[in-house]
């Protein structure tokens, strides 16, 4: 009986040895510095890659001081920064889920680089600025929470999710490494491209009241297209100029292109054709000052078709100018400035009203040198 219980014993202690460490909720403390390699700032020590790192207001906000450091999860949850003062650290989460999440009303500012394995989610009123690279599956925001990416934001999810009063700022390279057609859904809010971006985001289809704004001319690059793919659907332009390939709306949904209630001249050139069965209403739009050029291409697919361009009203009218060039005011045509360029296609510049001969003259000048800027690209 003894040599059994001995045995028996043996066998517990060998598999509490080789039982795996359990993950662990660590909350910052910050009372003895800013060092996060330091247990002593911690509740529960320094957190490891299976452990929820849990960030507060604390005396001393957390510093990577130049280390990498991978954790499992962070959750922000106070008016803190996490800082990286010597730089060049990498601050890894783990996580498949969501790595990153914030909530309450504070402000946050995260330095090092990020390189997240799941999806970074910002929540209730927590704004958080990311200013240094960061790489992750998806990023979210909801309640009234702006995420804004001051530097580099590579993806490889199909989605971006924004809740209704939420926002995401892109001010920097958006790197979206997903092959095929993306997306944008959650409710409403902002998807922003704010100076600095350099954005493609080739095929782009708006689910749920979403709005694309953009916050510096010419932010939207290669061959963006904004599809509507449900309900209504938002080009925020916010009084900048800027210049899509291809805007389109599904049946039964619209799309309204916002010109911006700041006043001043601002262009939106519509490249190419919106064979679809939604409606575009055109607002904000100032007469004689803003412009609103048009593509034309292809049989029956462009804007020289009357029965596509009936899906267009601007500030609330009906858009009745079916022959471009044919002497009605609101249209002037522009021959195609280069032969090469979307061959067959004409240039339409949209006025509302019919400025002095000078002012026309000048409109259609830079309208023709912008459009001989543009590189060739392909249709959808």
């Amino acid at each position: 009986m003894i040599g059994f219980w001995c045995k028996c014993s043996l066998v517990v202690a060998l598999g509490l040895v080789a039982s795996p460490s359990q993950a662990v909720t660590t909350t910052w403390l910050g009372v003895t510095s800013g060092d996060v390699s330091d247990p002593t700032n911690w509740s529960a020590g320094v957190p490891g890659a299976a452990d929820e790192a849990i960030v507060v207001t604390a005396p001393n906000a957390p510093d990577l001081l130049g280390s990498s450091v991978t954790w499992g999860k962070l959750t922000l949850n106070g008016a803190t920064d996490i800082a990286d003062s010597l730089g060049g650290a990498i601050l890894n989460l783990a996580s498949a889920d969501i790595a990153l999440f914030s909530g309450g009303a504070h402000s946050s500012t995260i330095a090092p680089a990020l390189n997240v394995t799941g999806k970074i989610q910002t929540n209730g009123e927590h704004n958080v600025a990311f200013n240094g690279p960061v790489t992750a599956a998806k990023v979210e925001s909801f309640g009234t929470a702006v995420a804004s990416y001051n530097n580099s934001l590579t993806l490889t999810d199909s989605f971006v999710t924004i809740g209704a009063d939420a926002e995401i700022v892109i001010n920097n390279t958006l790197n979206w490494n997903f092959a095929g057609e993306k997306g944008y859904n959650g409710g409403g809010g902002a998807f922003v491209i704010g100076a600095g971006s350099t954005v493609n985001l080739g095929i782009f289809n708006l689910f749920d009241q979403a709005t694309v704004r953009t916050d510096a001319d010419n932010v939207l690059t290669g061959a963006t297209d904004l599809w509507g793919r449900h309900a209504n659907s938002t080009l925020d332009l916010n009084g900048y100029s800027q210049g899509v390939e291809f805007l389109a709306t599904n049946a039964g949904s619209n799309m309204v292109i916002d010109f911006g209630a700041t006043p001043g001249a601002n262009t939106l050139v519509w490249d190419a054709s919106f064979n679809s069965d939604g409606a575009y209403d055109v607002v904000n739009f100032e007469a004689g000052i803003d412009t609103l050029e048009f593509g034309q291409y292809g049989n029956g697919l462009g804007f020289n078709d009357p029965t596509l361009l009936s899906q267009i009203t601007v500030n609330g009218a009906a858009y009745s100018a079916s022959n471009p060039g044919g002497g009605l005011s609101w249209w002037n045509a522009i021959a195609t400035p280069n032969a090469g360029d979307d061959p067959g296609r004409q240039i339409a510049v949209y006025y509302a009203a019919v400025p002095e001969p000078a002012a026309l003259a000048m409109a259609v000048g830079a309208a023709l040198v912008a459009s001989m800027r543009r590189s060739n690209r392909a249709l959808v």
